[in-house]
């Protein structure tokens, strides 16, 4: 028999791990499951095995779930004619947080100038509101047209209004979802 593989033997919730398993007779079915850290086995996201090959390997993919359980796993594949059974033992551990942050230039702006942002933090693909906060307290709701990228972090751009009020602002960042908010202040100076 040869030594199974998982690959990443160690990744997060949401990841894709590929396992790589030989020894099996030549062309028989193979049967998968996962032993999961609770004890319980689970068949649920693991595809379906075509015949091993003609060297007796077989290969497939499973997609943690997002809210998979936290610690050791085995995934275990069996040889239905031969009984010939291989474990791959691997982690899943939480994912990674995107950093939450953000920042905005230039820190000093003057009416009608346009302003970068990015703030990050939020879920992936959850829809965002964006408003600015004036020197006085009233707010200007903003209509952007903003990239949701893959890692839970937003690029844009604002145009000071020409009449802005001269004093501290901030642009805020809402996540509707998340409910999280990035507050990103700066000051309208006049010419």
């Amino acid at each position: 028999a040869e030594t199974p593989n998982a690959f990443p033997s160690l990744g997060a919730s949401g990841d894709r791990f590929t396992f790589v398993m030989g020894g099996f007779k030549s062309r028989e079915r193979v049967a998968v499951w996962i032993n999961l850290p609770d004890g319980r086995i689970a068949v649920d996201g693991i595809e379906q095995l075509d015949r091993a090959t003609a060297q007796g390997h077989v290969s497939w993919i499973w997609n943690a779930p997002e809210d998979a359980q936290i610690g050791q796993y085995q995934m275990v594949a069996q040889g239905v004619t031969s009984g010939i059974q291989q474990l791959a033992n691997f982690e899943v551990r939480e994912a990674a947080k995107p950093a939450a942050g953000g920042n905005i230039e230039p820190k000093q702006a003057t009416p009608g100038r346009l302003v970068l942002f990015y703030a990050s933090g939020f879920r992936l693909d959850e829809d965002l509101h964006f408003w600015a906060n004036q020197p006085d307290g009233t707010i200007i709701v903003l209509d952007l047209e903003s990239e949701h990228l893959a890692d839970g972090r937003v690029d844009a751009s604002w145009t000071v209004p020409d009449d802005a009020k001269p004093g501290a602002w901030q642009i805020v960042v809402h996540g509707v979802d998340s409910g999280i908010e990035q507050v990103l202040p700066f000051e309208v100076r006049i010419k």
